[in-house]
């Protein structure tokens, strides 16, 4: 009893069928840098529709993308984000990467080749770790090569699979001028650490000039070549910019570092002291560093979302022209099998029709025409299938494209305006403390200009002799000392008026007038000279009598409301009532 096969499924049935990779996060781990996805499908050829939890080093999934390469020009694979130096620094989370990687692996489940590429089953079945299978025998030579050469590449960038990418400071332009041999021996090489992972192109440009059959392949090819450079020179820019903020935060976090001594200089200083000054600097050396920082975080995500992006599609374009190149090779090729068949037919006819045919060699001739027919028909149906794969697949990386710069510039721009509101809070809360300083100082120094006046014992006595009462003012002693400083015209005019002076007289006179309730005062002693007597005081509402320059001590002014001098010892203690 025999079987009869399964029929094959229907296009239809192969369009339904679908791979989804979902919750795909980059892990970082000290055996290097890996990714974690779930998986989802329908398609028969998998042994379950579910997987979870998958796990899978960075460099394994390298060795798939190349494989996945090794398709040929049916399909435009896009190429592998890689971590790069500046993306540890922008967010810890690796969000950037993350973002790029879900992108690599949607365009990888809507394509239907690479979708049911073996490759790919492999990949999430795999028990263990991954490794791809080799191409068949049958396989085009360059597609074998270029497999060979893939572990090559994979040592190369050793050193961003185990994460030590991000150990070092990242470059923002390659070195413009190189030292001699002599003063570079023990320089360690610079590795590479591109935004993407490409592989090097299977087949080289041919110089056999054959005309594109297909004029919309060839308009694409130089399109993309076009936008390729574009891309190239727009992440050179970006770089140059990353570079310029670099310089500048350095320059300023130079800057923030000398103010932490200008504080300390400051407090030997009274005034400044009195001013809050130092503290004012302290508290703009905390503010301008955090600054500094949010600055340098710009400079990372300005770098990320901008530079390192746009490097990534121009790698990306990269990729869409080798494949687009190596159609070309396929049709170079296709054009010279047309030659090789004319040329077999010519040949064959010549040995027919000539004047001494021979039937074998007739027959060879006939057998390598049939040959290089059979060849020719292959390449024209390889050609015709590439055609129709890549024309969709071109269609599909086209939007793409789009739609992922746009996508990198919204998120460049939301990024630029969360940070720059970081900046602007900073900001405004070093401004806040500026002013607070300053209306902490206002307040400290308008206690001071009205502190409760100082009284002396001499002020207490003579105010109980003259039965006066001595009012509470400011220390007269700072505002003749702030008086000096400004000058005799800046003096402003008190509002509150000052003591009266006492009238004293020479103890003898009727014009004597009393110093206290005592009934009997004390003459003046023999040998004294009279003095003039003291001016009557005032008696109008407004009128405000001179203060004295120095109330602790006793003082007179003439009849003729003079200046006040100061007394002599002796008349100091019969003014006040006792020997001195």
């Amino acid at each position: 009893m025999t079987t009869t096969p399964p029929a094959p499924p229907s296009r239809d049935e192969r369009a339904a069928w679908y791979v989804r990779f979902e919750h795909v996060v980059v892990t970082r781990s000290v055996h290097g840098v890996g990714v974690q996805f779930d998986c989802a499908t329908n398609i028969p050829s998998f042994h379950r529709t579910s997987y979870r939890g998958v796990q899978r080093t960075y460099a394994e999934l390298a060795r798939y993308f190349l494989a996945l390469t090794c398709c040929g020009p049916r399909v435009i694979v896009p190429a592998l984000p890689l971590p790069t130096p500046w993306m540890a620094r922008a967010s810890s989370e690796l969000e950037d990467l993350q973002v790029l990687l879900r992108r690599w692996f949607a365009y990888i489940a809507q394509d239907s080749v690479l979708r049911m590429h073996r490759e790919t089953l492999r990949l999430v079945e795999a028990d263990y770790s991954y490794e791809p299978l080799r191409p068949d025998d049958t396989a085009p030579a360059p597609l074998i090569k270029q497999f060979d050469h893939m572990d090559a590449r994979i040592r190369s960038l050793q050193h961003v699979w185990d994460g030590s990418v991000w150990e070092t400071e990242p470059e923002t332009t390659p070195p413009t001028r190189r030292r001699p041999r002599l003063f570079r021996t023990n320089v360690a090489p610079r590795r590479e650490t591109p935004a993407a992972l490409v592989p090097a192109p299977s087949t080289a440009p041919t110089a056999v000039p054959v005309s594109d059959p297909d004029p919309h392949f060839s308009l694409a090819r130089s399109d993309i070549t076009r936008l390729e450079k574009q891309l190239a020179d727009v992440s050179l820019a970006s770089a140059g910019v990353s570079k310029a903020r670099q310089d500048v935060n350095k320059a300023f976090d130079d800057l923030v570092r000398k103010l932490p001594g200008l504080a300390t200089l400051e407090e030997a200083r009274p005034a400044s002291l009195q001013g809050r000054l130092p503290r004012t600097l302290r508290s703009a050396h905390t503010h301008l560093q955090h600054i500094v920082h949010t600055s340098t975080a710009l400079m990372y995500a300005d770098q990320v979302t901008l530079g390192d992006a746009m490097a990534y599609y121009a790698h990306t374009m990269r990729m869409a022209r080798q494949t687009l190149q190596e159609r070309m090779s396929v049709v170079v090729e296709r054009a010279l099998a047309r030659r090789v068949v004319a040329n077999k037919q010519q040949e064959a006819q010549q040995l027919q029709y000539g004047r001494h045919p021979h039937p074998d060699r007739v027959e060879a001739a006939k057998e390598e025409v049939q040959e290089a027919q059979q060849q020719l028909s292959a390449l024209d149906d390889y050609l015709a299938k590439v055609h129709d794969s890549l024309q969709d697949s071109l269609q599909r990386h086209s939007i793409h494209t789009h739609q992922d710069l746009l996508a990198s510039i919204q998120r460049h721009a939301c990024t630029s305006r969360a940070i720059e509101q970081r900046l602007a809070d900073e900001l405004a809360s070093l401004a806040e403390a500026c002013r607070a300083s300053a209306a902490d100082a206002l307040q400290a120094a308008y206690e001071a200009a009205h502190a409760p006046r100082r009284i002396t014992p001499a002020q207490a006595a003579a105010a109980r002799m003259t039965g006066r009462s001595v009012p509470e003012q400011p220390d007269a002693a700072d505002q003749l000392s702030q008086l000096r400083e400004r000058g005799p015209e800046a003096a402003p005019p008190s509002d509150e008026p000052a003591p009266e002076a006492a009238p004293l007289g020479d103890g003898r006179g009727p014009e004597a007038a009393p110093l206290g309730d005592e009934p009997n005062a004390e003459a003046e002693p023999a040998g004294v000279e009279p003095r003039p007597e003291a001016a009557p005081v005032s008696d109008e509402p407004n009128a405000v009598a001179e203060a004295p320059p120095f109330p602790s001590l006793v003082f007179q002014r003439d009849r003729e409301r003079g200046p006040w001098t100061r007394l002599s010892a002796s008349d100091a203690a019969q003014a006040l009532g006792g020997p001195w």
